[in-house]
């Protein structure tokens, strides 16, 4: 692509401005922005070499050279060009005498140079190079050079004279860029503040601000200093706010939005700390906003009532509507279909990453009004990105044979509500479900699981794996896991279980008569829930019971040992706290053991090579139980 991209543009005088980052992006096989891109080859470059020095290009951006690639082509530089950016750009000493050296005897015409704020670089900060304007990547002026809008302002790099410098910009009529990016990275002293401050005047007629910081640097006092200075502001009409609002001043926000009502767009992409209420008020605050054309609520807490607080108080003007990554279910669709009925001009509406889901068991039926919503967007051209969350039924469409696997898939509460849903369509199935890694479900979600357990929908395995499920998720579900009569086969390994846990899964044991394996390793079981579990193992028919690397000694293991039910062929010890006052017990019981095939007891502080000889021994006299 390289090669071809340079032979097309050999010779070119028409092309002034070229930006060589696409190339490093082309020779990595990807153009993923979070993925780096890899160095030009160096045979890319002399092919480029040659276009380059016969080019009128004025504008030029390089972007993760090689050393060697790099001093290649800056010694082909044209003669024509103005502007160099090497922001992406780390140079070494030897980059940089080739630079240094360009700029004493070919450089005369360059105006602009932009380098990395790597600590290299700063050498051409001394340089007197009277013709040529060296700026760091991270200056305002770098940013605007780069003709990106908004502006970046990154408020640890401001200097006085930096300041001074934008706002004296701003203040002349041929100043294009009225957009600006204010970001707060470390804490801002009073003199940086008064800065910002300043900067929104009116004099300085900003069009467009974006604010970007953390909860700790963006105090409640800074917000609220913010919002005053944002109410007083007659020209900003773009806003977009990334970071939390604090509850303590958001009467002053939306007292901002209900006085300002020239907004013609309001973004919030964090609003984590917005609920319902938060929602009703900043629709009552938008009601009178004749002007708004775009709203954007990202990642907030923001229910059905909150949700249809704003569809009822849409202003007519509104075109675009984006609320991702809420707490919208399917009870809104009905809302939504007639607010995208009776508003032609809404022309994008985005609805991702909510909790609109096609298989809760609800009065709505999802997918018929989806259809109407989609048909309707249609008409009216409207661009609609309303996604309905089908894990479930995605799952059990992939599934294999009876085998269902919601692995690392991030179910919520409301996913295993609708699984039941769709479970109980197919009654006569033996499923086998696997939820492990699922870390989001509450105790409200394994209360639905365990409504699915005591149904007559057939579950015979289950996983939890390592769902890290806390005390009352657990109590939730081994409570009520007692009343299940189909499970074969449990997995609830890595998750932390204590003894009220461990009597639990105990009953449920000896109340199904058809459990046959049960896996609890690593669930960090002492020698009281051993105890608790044995004392329901005499009534049981497990077949295997898994209890390796757990906290496991010498009571519990004589308390299991002698309670071991005629059915069990398989336990393992394997990894616990065992040590060699437990070797009568275990000798003991291999003297008597009529049905035990396989203990295994390897990794704990018993297996001496003596006390191992001795109980190997014992193992071949019983001839039935293996020693693992």
């Amino acid at each position: 692509m390289a090669h071809a991209f340079a032979q097309a543009l050999m010779k070119n005088q028409t092309l002034l401005s070229l930006d060589l980052s696409i190339l490093a992006a082309a020779a990595s096989g990807h153009f993923n922005e979070y993925e780096p891109a890899v160095p030009i080859t160096i045979e890319t470059v002399i092919e480029l070499a040659r276009f380059l020095e016969t080019s009128a290009l004025e504008r030029l951006t390089i972007n993760e050279m090689n050393n060697d690639g790099f001093k290649a082509l800056i010694l082909s530089l044209p003669k024509t060009l103005i502007h160099l950016d090497l922001s992406d750009n780390r140079l070494d000493e030897s980059s940089i005498s080739t630079l240094c050296s360009y700029l004493k005897s070919k450089g005369n015409t360059l105006k602009e140079l932009i380098l990395d704020s790597h600590p290299e670089n700063q050498y051409f900060q001394v340089q007197e190079l009277s013709t040529v304007k060296i700026l760091n990547k991270n200056d305002w002026q770098a940013s605007s050079l780069r003709n990106e809008e908004p502006s970046l302002l990154d408020l640890q790099y401001m200097s006085d004279s930096s300041w001074s410098e934008l706002l004296m910009a701003l203040t002349k009529d041929d100043t294009i860029c009225r957009a600006m990016h204010l970001v707060f990275k470390s804490e801002v002293d009073q003199k940086q503040l008064t800065y910002v401050k300043t900067l929104l005047d009116n004099q300085f007629r900003l069009k467009s601000l974006i604010i970007t910081g953390t909860d700790n640097l963006l105090d409640l006092s800074i917000q609220r200093d913010l919002f005053q200075r944002l109410k007083e502001n007659n020209s900003i009409i773009d806003l977009e706010l990334h970071f939390k609002i604090d509850s303590n001043v958001f009467n002053e926000f939306v007292d901002l939005l209900t006085s300002k009502t020239s907004f013609i767009r309001l973004a919030l992409p964090d609003s984590s700390n917005v609920s319902d209420k938060e929602a009703i008020m900043l629709s009552h605050a938008l009601k009178n906003n004749t002007v708004l054309r775009s709203l954007t609520i990202n990642q907030s807490q923001i229910c059905d009532i909150g949700f249809e607080a704003f569809l009822s108080s849409l202003p007519n003007s509104l075109s675009e509507l984006i609320m991702n990554n809420n707490q919208i279910t399917e009870k809104s669709l009905p809302s939504l279909l007639a607010i995208i009925n009776d508003s032609p001009t809404l022309k994008h509406i985005s609805l991702r990453e909510n909790r609109i889901r096609s298989n809760c068991s609800t009065e709505i039926n999802v997918l018929e009004v989806a259809e109407k919503i989609v048909k309707i967007a249609d008409a009216n051209q409207c661009i609609l990105n309303l996604e309905i969350n089908d894990k479930v039924t995605l799952a059990i469409a992939e599934s294999t044979g009876d085998y269902i696997s919601f692995l690392h898939t991030s179910l919520e509460d409301d996913d295993v509500l609708g699984l039941h849903y769709e479970l109980k369509k197919m009654l006569n199935r033996n499923w086998s479900l696997d939820f492990s890694y699922n870390r989001a479900l509450s105790s409200v979600g394994y209360r639905y699981l365990t409504d699915i357990l005591s149904s007559t929908i057939n579950i015979v395995a289950l996983s939890l794996k390592r769902n890290q499920m806390n005390e009352e998720a657990r109590t939730s579900f081994l409570n009520g896991l007692s009343k299940n009569r189909t499970l074969k086969n449990v997995i609830i390994c890595e998750n932390t279980l204590n003894s009220q846990d461990m009597e639990y899964i105990g009953r449920f044991i000896q109340k199904n008569p058809i459990l046959k394996q049960i896996d609890l390793h690593g669930c960090e079981i002492d020698d009281d829930g051993a105890i608790h579990l044995a004392k329901y193992l005499p009534a049981c028919n497990l077949e295997s019971l898994e209890l390796s690397q757990n906290s496991i000694s010498d009571r519990g293991c004589a308390s299991l040992l002698s309670s071991i039910p005629s059915t069990l062929l398989n336990l393992s010890l394997r990894g616990n706290q065992v040590t060699k006052s437990s070797l009568q017990t275990i000798l003991t019981f291999l003297d008597v053991n009529q049905t035990l095939k396989n203990l295994t007891i390897r990794n704990n502080p018993i297996l001496e090579e003596t006390i191992y000889e001795k109980i190997y021994e014992a193992a071949k006299q019983n001839n039935i139980c293996e020693i693992g």
